[in-house]
């Protein structure tokens, strides 16, 4: 069996990015605990996906691999860059002493993510989440493999799909029919870039 570890996943429909992108858009202010000064090193939903399927093959009976991109930063930073990249800068507001579950509270009413979901990547948030190796890239995947760095990830999962391509073909780091509901930030992203706030959906009942 082989295990692979991803500390946070760029692109339409990952919970990590819709959280990542849900909270930097959808406040004039950005309020940060002080805990949550953890580093990060993402990877693409391309690149993972090529690890699952070089995993898939590999002749390694038992194994496990941290899957990144070689690119890591302090979350309020990647929080800095959505913002940079999707033009919806927000001032960022450090604040010491904020219990963990008062954040996953509030994230979980800011987005539209399953509650849980996001409570749990809060906590995560406490500790670094960085690849210890970068065996992946020619044991899962050939060694020319060079994965997305981080600004283009984030560019790649907020542009618009082209309706004209066939799903099968189109980029799987955008948004795909039959994404989940609450995968709406690249959307706002582009509808609210350098105009204003995006309102909060209500969930439908």
């Amino acid at each position: 069996m082989i295990t692979l570890r991803a500390g946070m996943v760029l692109g339409s429909r990952s919970t990590s990015f819709e959280v990542l992108g849900q909270l930097a858009g959808r406040l004039p202010v950005t309020v940060v605990p002080d805990w949550m000064e953890s580093r990060v090193e993402p990877i693409a939903v391309v690149d993972l996906v090529a690890a699952v399927l070089g995993a898939a093959v590999a002749d390694t009976p038992t194994d496990s691999f941290d899957v990144g991109c070689g690119q890591s930063l302090h979350y309020p930073e990647l929080l800095r860059l959505y913002g940079q990249v999707t033009g919806m800068s927000r001032a960022q507001v450090t604040v010491a002493g904020l219990p963990g579950a008062v954040i996953g509270r509030f994230g979980s009413w800011l987005t539209e993510v399953p509650s849980g979901t996001v409570a749990a990547l809060m906590e995560s948030l406490r500790h670094d989440m960085t690849a210890r190796d970068r065996r992946w890239i020619g044991r899962l995947a050939p060694a020319a493999h060079r994965p997305l760095g981080i600004v283009q990830a984030l560019q790649r999962a907020v542009l618009p799909a082209d309706v004209s391509v066939p799903c099968a073909q189109r980029d799987p780091m955008g948004a795909l029919p039959g994404d989940p509901e609450w995968a709406v930030a690249a959307a706002e992203a582009r509808r609210y870039s350098a105009v204003g706030i995006p309102p909060r959906r209500r969930p439908s009942v």
